[in-house]
């Protein structure tokens, strides 16, 4: 009796059956897979752009605290200052109250020289408007701002789309920074 024919001539139950998954069942799994991502990826997008929003928040409020810092320590002459219109193919930033091409701390000293100390880079997908800006917000020695008047930073998805919603940050002119989650401030 040939090795074979002893597998062949065995019932089909006795048989060893195959172990895995095949082709159809796997190509039926990822059509499904595929229709549940569909389905569920614009349920994201009110997520990314909260993120982006609180993303952007933070990195102002943390530049507006480095340059108070930077300011005590050199005695003033700190500023942030916008990025420029059409700087690396940017253009939100059309007016001086539009900083959405991003932001830039630097030093001035006595002798007229501008050292840079931290360049922002724009933010994707949001609108950062600082309110009564003349595209600056400079420092003194105590750390106090000028160039915001108190009216604040808005920041917001691009697009004027509310949902989620803004978020402000409010100075006030003793230097206090507060984020407030429904702008204007008051």
């Amino acid at each position: 009796m040939h090795l074979s024919s002893y597998f062949l001539d065995r019932p089909f139950c006795l048989r060893r059956r195959a172990h895995g998954f095949t082709l159809i069942e796997l190509l039926t799994v990822i059509a499904v897979l595929a229709v549940l991502t569909a389905v569920a990826a614009p349920s994201f997008t009110p997520m990314i752009q909260r993120w982006n929003v609180k993303s952007t928040t933070e990195s102002m409020v943390s530049t507006l605290y480095l340059a108070r810092t930077e300011a005590i320590k050199r005695g003033g002459g700190v500023t942030i200052k916008k990025t420029p219109n059409n700087t690396n193919g940017c253009t939100a930033a059309s007016t001086n109250e539009d900083w959405g091409c991003g932001w830039s701390i630097f030093y001035s000293d006595s002798a007229g020289n501008s050292i840079s100390i931290k360049n922002i880079p724009p933010p994707k997908g949001i609108e950062v408007t600082v309110k009564s800006s003349s595209g600056t917000i400079s420092l003194d020695r105590w750390g106090k701002m000028s160039g915001i008047n108190a009216k604040g930073i808005y920041i917001l998805p691009a697009g004027g789309n509310l949902n989620p919603p803004a978020q402000g940050i409010c100075t006030s002119s003793g230097g206090r920074i507060q984020v407030i989650g429904d702008p204007p401030c008051a």
